[in-house]
């Protein structure tokens, strides 16, 4: 999951939009999604139009159409609103340009303060393609009713099936159930950890599909990944400590195990080097 900033969003847009037009709308209705936005039905629109006139917006998007809010009047008696229209309220135009990183932060900044903390891209040049980003934490997908988001500040304990925080509540944090034929969770997939904690990536892998690596897999995937200034900054003492403990259980002849491998099938000198 990727929480992103103003300033770290316009980043977004400059590194993978350059060049490009872009809309930058807030959604204010979003049909099956389970994010709280300015709406809880799209028929309550005409409430807020007057508002969002008096605020200098200019523009709504119903389902994608786009609406002047100075010629309300004339489409409100022909729209539908039920709760699988789809509302926006355009933000901002713009060519993305490096030189123009201040207009655009500020741009996405306000959408994210009438988008409830989410934004949505409107990729003109690409036909009008659409890419969400979330202030906060969250697995976003272009179907909003997948999506997840996080509220509450990661903590280890969320990525640890031997916490009841992080443990899967079916399994309990074992994976399956022994006395079964199918060891396997359904609910987990066998990862042990609950949905909203595996949704959390790097890499596209979760920590539980991580873990599946032997010792020098999981040593060689670190070295591969590529940081940006911010994020080496942040990751760098961990990713520091958890190289050298791999590098030390290689020196030892133990660079066959996987790092989810069970205690239960260790030797004593094995335990002994891991303890």
């Amino acid at each position: 999951m990727i929480g992103y900033s103003p300033t770290r969003a316009a980043t977004y847009c400059t590194e993978n939009y350059a060049g490009e037009r872009l809309e930058l709308l807030a959604p204010l209705y979003l049909p099956g999604a389970e994010k709280i936005l300015l709406l809880d039905h799209p028929k309550h629109l005409p409430n807020v139009i007057e508002s969002l006139k008096q605020d200098g917006f200019v523009r709504i998007y119903v389902n994608g159409k786009g609406i002047r809010l100075d010629e309300w009047e004339e489409y409100a008696t022909k729209l539908t609103l039920s709760k699988k229209s789809n509302v926006d309220l355009g933000i901002d135009r713009l060519r993305v340009n490096p030189d123009e990183q201040k207009r655009l932060a500020e741009a996405i900044e306000n959408a994210f303060q009438r988008g409830h903390g989410l934004l949505k891209i409107c990729l003109t040049d690409h036909a009008g393609k659409t890419e969400f980003l979330s202030e906060t934490p969250a697995n976003v997908e272009s179907d909003l009713s997948l999506a997840f988001f996080q509220q509450e500040e990661l903590t280890p304990r969320m990525f640890s099936f031997n916490s009841h925080i992080g443990a899967c509540p079916t399994c309990d944090g074992l994976g399956g159930f022994p006395s079964l034929h199918d060891p396997l969770c359904t609910d987990c997939c066998g990862e042990r950890l609950k949905a909203e904690y595996r949704a959390v990536t790097i890499n596209e892998r979760n920590i539980s599909q991580f873990c599946q690596f032997t010792v020098p897999e999981a040593r060689r995937e670190l070295e591969s990944w590529t940081l940006t200034e911010n994020q080496r900054t942040v990751a760098e003492q961990a990713l520091g400590e958890i190289l050298t403990r791999l590098k030390f259980l290689e020196n030892v002849g133990l660079e066959y195990l996987t790092l989810d491998q069970k205690a239960s099938t260790l030797s004593g000198r094995t335990d002994f080097y891991i303890r």
